[in-house]
């Protein structure tokens, strides 16, 4: 996708950006809150942002050899504000359009201790719970289009529980009908897939299937959470 964002044609181009933008701005809107900017200054700053990733062909100069995604798109949003002029009106940034939809940012924002954080903490905590939640999100999907929705929102709560942690399913398998047995092999087979799209959404920000390179970013971004 970032490629397709550098080097497609003007119409592929601009979808794949705006993709892309959509899908990561929580880490950059959290980052500028962090910094003690007000939740509208955060959102026009979070557009102009990505307005100027945009303009400027960021994606084009993408090269997973000069490092992670998340930390290439964290040095342009320090360089970004570090260059930004405060005095700047609101209505100018991104020329008064909006790039992307700002969903719930104050919420996302507040779901987490961020007085115990530091921007810069902030920002990688944000990027790993975007991509665990991305992987829940289609988790949920295949349990729903498989008629299992109901398992998968009783055993959702588990999800990041090492094998074999507190498998104490008796409630479970009362709320769902099934055996304890059989909820303890649901459970196995439900982190199976969750870890599974977990793998594969990392391996997507680092531009690689290696699965040592996979393994790797996951503990560095597990160290966040």
């Amino acid at each position: 996708m970032v490629w397709q964002a550098g080097h497609g044609n003007e119409t592929s181009k601009l979808q794949a950006m705006q993709v892309i933008c959509q899908d990561y701005w929580p880490p950059v809107y959290a980052y500028i809150r962090r910094q003690g900017r007000s939740e509208q200054d955060a959102e026009d700053l979070t557009q102009e942002f990505f307005f100027r990733i945009i303009r400027r062909d960021w994606f084009a100069k993408a090269d997973p050899a000069r490092g992670r995604l998340r930390n290439y798109l964290f040095t342009s949003l320090v360089n970004f504000l570090r260059d930004a002029h405060r005095s700047e009106q609101a209505e100018k940034r991104g020329h008064g359009q909006a790039l992307i939809s700002l969903t719930d940012a104050e919420g996302s924002y507040h779901r987490v201790a961020v007085d115990q954080m530091s921007p810069d903490r902030l920002f990688q905590h944000r990027w790993a719970m975007h991509l665990v939640e991305k992987a829940v999100a289609t988790t949920a999907a295949e349990y729903a289009g498989r008629g299992q929705l109901a398992i998968f929102e009783a055993l959702q709560a588990r999800l990041m529980e090492p094998d074999g942690a507190g498998e104490q399913l008796d409630t479970i398998a009362a709320q769902t009908g099934m055996t304890p047995g059989a909820v303890r092999a649901a459970l196995f087979r439900l982190r199976q897939r969750f870890r599974e799209l977990l793998f594969l959404a990392v391996g997507h920000t680092i531009g690689s299937m290696n699965r040592e390179e996979i393994r790797s970013e996951m503990v560095s971004l597990l160290e966040y959470l």
